[in-house]
Order: C-alpha cells, then sequence, then structure tokens
C-alpha cells in the first residue's frame, strides 16, 4: 500500500526538500493532529477552481473566527465521485483546490492542520503547488482524501493519526469528527 492511499496525511518532507520542515510521518506532533475544526463549505467552486482567503474570511463572518492550532477541513463535494469502475474516474480530475492566498491566510491564523475531500490540497494540474508548499513548508499538515464532510456541523472536533512510518512521505490516516448530540 502507497503512503498515500485513501484518506491520508501528508508529512512535510513530501514536498519540502530541506530545513527545519524537512521531516518525515514519524515526526509529526500528535498533539497537532487533534483539535477544533472548521468545516468550510465550497461545493460551488468550479472545477479547477480555488477557494480564496475571501471564500474563508466569510465563512468566518457567519460562524466565527478561525484561531490558532484550530483544524480547518474544506469541503468540495469531490468525495462524492469517487467509485469504482468507469463512474468513479471523475474523482480523479478536475478537482478544486486550496488557493494560495488562502493557505497564506491560515498561517496567518496559526491552524495546525488543513484537511479536503479531494486527491490533493492543491487543485488539480498545478505545477507549483502553492497549498502545499505553503502549509508543509510551515509544518501545517495536510490530510487529503476525506469523506462524510457533508455530515459535519460548522465546528466539530477532529483527529487524524498516521502511522508511524519511519521517514514517510506520508500515511494513510483513521480521521475521526465528534459533533456534540443535542439532548
Amino acid at each position: 500500500m502507497s503512503e498515500h492511499t485513501g484518506t491520508h496525511m501528508d508529512a512535510p518532507l513530501h514536498f519540502i526538500a530541506e530545513g527545519p520542515a524537512h521531516y518525515g510521518i514519524d515526526e509529526v506532533p500528535l498533539d497537532r493532529l487533534a483539535g477544533r475544526a472548521a468545516t468550510i463549505e465550497a461545493p460551488e467552486l468550479p472545477r479547477g477552481g480555488l477557494l480564496t482567503a475571501a471564500h474563508v474570511r466569510e465563512w468566518e463572518e457567519e460562524y466565527g473566527s478561525i484561531e490558532e492550532l484550530d483544524v480547518v477541513l474544506v469541503r468540495y463535494g469531490w468525495d462524492r465521485r469517487w467509485g469504482t469502475g468507469p463512474e468513479g474516474t471523475s474523482f480523479l480530475e478536475d478537482w478544486p483546490g486550496l488557493g494560495g492566498d488562502a493557505a497564506e491566510y491560515l498561517l496567518g491564523k496559526g491552524v495546525s492542520l488543513v484537511g479536503c475531500d479531494t486527491l490533493a490540497v492543491d487543485a488539480f494540474g498545478s505545477e507549483e503547488h502553492p497549498a502545499h508548499y505553503a502549509l508543509l513548508g510551515k509544518e501545517v499538515y495536510i490530510v487529503e482524501n476525506l469523506k462524510n464532510l457533508d455530515r459535519l456541523p460548522p465546528w466539530s472536533f477532529f483527529v487524524a493519526f498516521p502511522l508511524k512510518v519511519r521517514g514517510g512521505s506520508g500515511s494513510p490516516v483513521r480521521a475521526v469528527a465528534f459533533v456534540h448530540r443535542e439532548g
């Protein structure tokens, strides 16, 4: 199984070639992988579109401020496209992603992790990979291929722990969100 199979986490060395953020999944601090999570809805983005900092600020105006060490989950609705056989291939192309300005905005907020329901945090076909470089370069971890984000309220508690693969560029994770139940 690949380190990037299914719902998985990217380690900094997946994109960062040198420096303090060049380390594997086995060195990712577990306390940075659990926390209050904001689930930002963005299913209206077109194929290959970018989530912008303005979109994140609009979400905050409605639901509250994202704070230091929060987790940010982005729901594009792309998990609905996953499937087996020919009908499942639309999941593999033209997905939207996190724009560079949104990645920088989240870095300014001090978030600990960013997750998405697409194959990668950057939009399909990106050659610059601005979100990967910005986030992983500042040790903000990335979880990709999440599912069922449509079942989460705007705020929840999120946990995703990787396997301890020595020097790994990533690892499959078991991602879980806890939500407050009324009554």
